[in-house]
């Protein structure tokens, strides 16, 4: 249960989550709002991730898109199918160029140099397969879960004198402390638009996972473990990042000024930590993409994964990391919105009639014909 918990945590934090920008931009900056933001983030979450586990362990979907037409039909789950894959793939690439500021940063190495050390590193490592991906991303998952909380909460206690504070003027005007903002219109949308981008992103990896383990359970429970872990990070790193907000100013790695604020060496610690955030999530999502193309281990995988990863490390070189992950996350998490309505009164329906109608959706598998 709790690696279960730890591999959807560990895929849900990555540069934007474990660097503070995600939380800075879509929680944090809009004061007293956050809280609705962390509210409609968590009903999303939990009731996504839940119906994920199980959904993935009542049917052997033959492919990950087989989990997006179980959800919405034929020619709707072909939409967020594509959509997925689109998604998937920006994530990667923002993830990527997340890395690349916080090498640079802490340690003074190039954003471009950076960028593409993790992008090397994310390719030759999604050639694990899966089910090593799910063990190793859930003993990573707690290791920075315990490392982010940490550092918030001793910022909390160092710079609590502030809180009160600073959460009155970033209510009213947050640009004061040099913070950035969701392009969402207020903040219930902006926590929604965050957990947006998990929410199609891991339909297929979650279901698959639940699919692939005896442990049925399990997973159910540590899914919506995963969901409140995440939920829990949201609010008290943003009381961390309120409470240190004149310090923090316009960084791009706020949490990376909160270890150093705490003790110089904490920093390239922690600057460890977010790189493993960054690894942690970027590896499922350029599997997820090159997986909803070819079968795991075939040479057409390795080739669409060594050559979508370095399509997306040129990306990075020409858009500001701040601005993809604003633009990406946002513009996404609408779309999701209505996959996620879809889902809901799917299930709901589910429910009431007691009859899993939406199993006659799933496409019967294919055979490929094509070797390893």
């Amino acid at each position: 249960m709790i690696v279960f918990a730890g591999a959807f945590c560990a895929y849900f934090i990555g540069s934007g989550f474990a660097s503070g920008m995600e939380i800075e931009q879509f929680f944090a900056s809009w004061g007293s709002q956050m809280w609705l933001g962390v509210l409609a983030a968590f009903i999303m979450l939990a009731w996504a991730a839940v119906s994920y586990a199980v959904a993935g362990s009542r049917h052997a979907f033959p492919s990950n898109a087989a989990v997006y037409h179980y959800y919405c039909g034929k020619w709707a789950g072909a939409f967020f199918n594509v959509f997925a894959v689109i998604f998937c793939y920006a994530g990667y690439i923002y993830m990527c160029a997340g890395a690349g500021n916080v090498m640079h940063q802490q340690m003074g190495v190039s954003v471009t140099l950076g960028t593409i050390i993790m992008g090397v590193i994310v390719i030759s490592v999604v050639s694990l397969g899966l089910r090593r991906i799910v063990e190793l991303l859930g003993r990573l998952g707690a290791i920075i879960i315990a490392l982010l909380f940490l550092v918030a909460v001793i910022s909390i206690f160092k710079h609590g004198g502030n809180l009160a504070e600073n959460y009155v003027r970033m209510s009213q005007n947050y640009t004061q402390f040099g913070f950035h903002r969701s392009v969402a219109p207020n903040g219930f949308l902006s926590g929604a638009a965050d957990v947006g981008s998990v929410i199609i992103w891991c339909a297929a990896f979650v279901a698959m996972m639940a699919g692939g383990t005896p442990h049925k359970r399990e997973v159910r429970i540590g899914m919506g473990l995963g969901a409140s872990l995440i939920c829990l990070g949201f609010i008290i790193v943003s009381l961390a990042l309120i409470s240190a907000a004149d310090l923090i100013g316009a960084a791009p790695i706020p949490t990376l000024v909160l270890a150093r604020d705490i003790a110089p060496a904490l920093g390239y610690v922690y600057a460890f930590v977010v790189v493993l955030g960054v690894f942690t999530s970027a590896v499922p999502l350029l599997w997820s993409t090159a997986s909803l193309f070819a079968g795991e281990g075939t040479r057409k995988f390795m080739a669409l994964a060594v050559g979508l990863g370095l399509a997306g490390l040129i990306i990075t070189l020409f858009v500001p990391y701040t601005t993809l992950i604003n633009y990406i996350l946002t513009i996404g998490g609408y779309v999701v919105y209505v996959f996620w309505l879809i889902l809901v009164v799917g299930d709901i329906i589910s429910m009431v009639t007691k009859k899993d109608f939406r199993a006659k959706w799933i496409p019967a598998p294919k055979e490929t014909g094509e070797g390893g």
